[in-house]
């Protein structure tokens, strides 16, 4: 069994704030997208809704569902669910290297994570990371004093989340 995935804020240079997923193995998996987010609250509250708030979407570059997502549907299908799920999908670059991205459920489909600029040398690199974070979970959300949010406790309302990524 895969173990969870770690996410957690920053507070970069400029004073904004972004978040960054890691894998068991320490590996950046997902950033977000290039805004940054005005305080410390908009990024905890994006950061639990994609990890503790999920299953979420994962759809192939040609619009339609990838593997695993009507199944995780269906298997938390009676989850309280307060907010709308984030949607994931990947593509290639002009250099040949793949990206993937997450988008939130806003009229502008807003990104807010990508997989950073580094990309991946084939699709399936790609792909394994996206649709573990997205389908699997409850990931790990560590705050700013590296210590863990417990599931369920402050998980953000559907208000909040289009708050924080409308100010980013």
């Amino acid at each position: 069994m895969t173990k969870p995935y770690t996410g957690r804020p920053y507070q970069r240079e400029d004073g904004r704030w972004e978040n960054r997923i890691r894998s068991a193995n320490n590996k950046i998996v997902a950033v977000s997208h290039d805004q940054g987010y005005e305080n410390y609250a908009d990024a905890m509250a994006v950061l639990v809704h994609l990890l503790h708030g999920g299953p979420h979407v994962l759809r192939r570059p040609n619009g339609t569902f990838a593997r695993g997502t009507i199944g995780a549907w269906m298997k938390r299908r009676s989850w309280p669910r307060r907010t709308k799920p984030y949607t994931g999908t990947w593509y290639q670059r002009a250099d040949g290297r793949w990206e993937t991205r997450i988008t939130a459920d806003t009229p502008n489909n807003d990104v807010v994570f990508t997989s950073g600029v580094q990309g991946y040398e084939n699709e399936a690199d790609a792909v394994g990371p996206l649709e573990f974070l997205l389908l699997s979970g409850p990931h790990i959300v560590k705050d700013i004093d590296n210590k863990t949010v417990p599931l369920g406790v402050s998980r953000p309302t559907r208000r909040q989340v289009r708050k924080a990524i409308r100010t980013s």
